[in-house]
Order: C-alpha cells, then sequence, then structure tokens
C-alpha cells in the first residue's frame, strides 16, 4: 500500500493530481492547481503492514567487544552487534592485516530478530600468537565507524607480520609495533642494526608504537 502526504494531508485525485499505479510510489501533475515546489512526501506499507523506509542511517554499534588478558588455550569470541541503513558490511583487522580464518579462527556475521548485524571471531584456543590489538569495521554507502581492543594472553613475545610503509618526505607517521604475548618487560625499536631513542623528531609511546 501506498500514499503521498503533501503538507501532512493524503494526496488524491481530484486538484490536477494522478496516482500512478504501476510505480512503487509515484504520482503526477496534470499542469494546474499545486504548486511543485512545496514539500511531498511518499509513505509505503507492505502487506504486513510494517512500515518501510528509505531513510539512511550511518552505521552505530550496539555491542562492543572489550580489552582481555587470558590464559592459552581459552576460549575467546569477540562480538560487534552494529546497525545502519543499508546494513553495514563488517570486516575485522588484527593491527593493520585482515584477520583470516584458520589455526582454531572462525569468522562469522548473522541478522538477528531485529534487524541487527552480528559479527564474530571465534577462537577455539588462544595462544600468545593470537594476542594483539583487534579492530571491527562497519561501513555502508552514508560512513563507517570502527572500534579497536586489545587480547592480551599469557606467554612469550611474538612478533607479528608487518607490512612496509611508504610516505612522502615531510609527512608525519605512526608505526605500530605488532606484538603479542603477556607480560611485556620493554619494546625496543631498530632501524637497521640501530637502536631508536627519543628525539630527532622520533617520539614512542609507551614502546608500543613510534611517531617519525
Amino acid at each position: 500500500m501506498k500514499k503521498w502526504i503533501f503538507f501532512f494531508n493524503r494526496v488524491t485525485t481530484s486538484n490536477g493530481l494522478g496516482l500512478l499505479k504501476n510505480f512503487p510510489c509515484g504520482f503526477f501533475f496534470s499542469g494546474h492547481g499545486l504548486p511543485i515546489s512545496h514539500s511531498l512526501g511518499c509513505e509505503a506499507k507492505s502487506l504486513s503492514r510494517q512500515p518501510m523506509t528509505s531513510e539512511r542511517i550511518l552505521p552505530e554499534f550496539r555491542e562492543i567487544f572489550p580489552d582481555r588478558l587470558l590464559r592459552p588455550g581459552a576460549k575467546s569470541s569477540l562480538r560487534c552487534l552494529v546497525t545502519g541503513n543499508p546494513l553495514p558490511q563488517v570486516s575485522w583487522r588484527l593491527y593493520s592485516r585482515p584477520v583470516v580464518e584458520g589455526l582454531g579462527v572462525r569468522i562469522g556475521d548473522f541478522v538477528d530478530s531485529q534487524g541487527l548485524l552480528m559479527s564474530f571471531i571465534n577462537i577455539s584456543a588462544v595462544t600468545p600468537e593470537h594476542g594483539g590489538i583487534y579492530s571491527c569495521h562497519a561501513r555502508n554507502e552514508i560512513g563507517a565507524i570502527s572500534h579497536s581492543a586489545r587480547l592480551s594472553v599469557f606467554g612469550p613475545p611474538y612478533i607479528h607480520p608487518m607490512d612496509n610503509i611508504t610516505v612522502v618526505t615531510g609527512d608525519e607517521v605512526n608505526v605500530d609495533c605488532a606484538v603479542s604475548g603477556h607480560p611485556l618487560r620493554s619494546i625496543r625499536w631498530r632501524k637497521g642494526i640501530a637502536v631508536l631513542f627519543n628525539g630527532f623528531h622520533i617520539d614512542s609511546y609507551y614502546d608500543k608504537y613510534i611517531s617519525v
């Protein structure tokens, strides 16, 4: 069922207006009567009498995952519950790299009864290699949001693979140390064989990332 609204009044087929039967929501002017410049709105309902809307909505998180500290062998589930219209697409990253399935890691999603998208990562038995900063990214045609939290696992240090970074001379760059394991006593940065210290346009923050 459909109807057109003009200044909160239902449009009829009088006063030079006609409804288009073969279109989901449309009408035409016969050339006289109603000024075209006024506000018009279209309201549509399905056969189930549930209102349908074309309003586009930014992604919004309804549930996010916190920082966690676990022992090896424990199960872990990272979940993001997100809404938006169109329904957002969700992707996961561990530091700067996409999370991939395998080694006890499973990625999935589903839409619940309220139309919210639940995306999750399940890890059957965590190891220090599973640790690090996980990010949930939700994007639709309107915009994008993200949430990050750290999963720490007791065990020796582990350095995750890091991608090369290309920047323009004079630009600032921040580089995360993609490390896991707990507890971590210290982290050192090197350029070649030289240890980097604060100064000469270099700053490190809690040893976890470096700004140049």
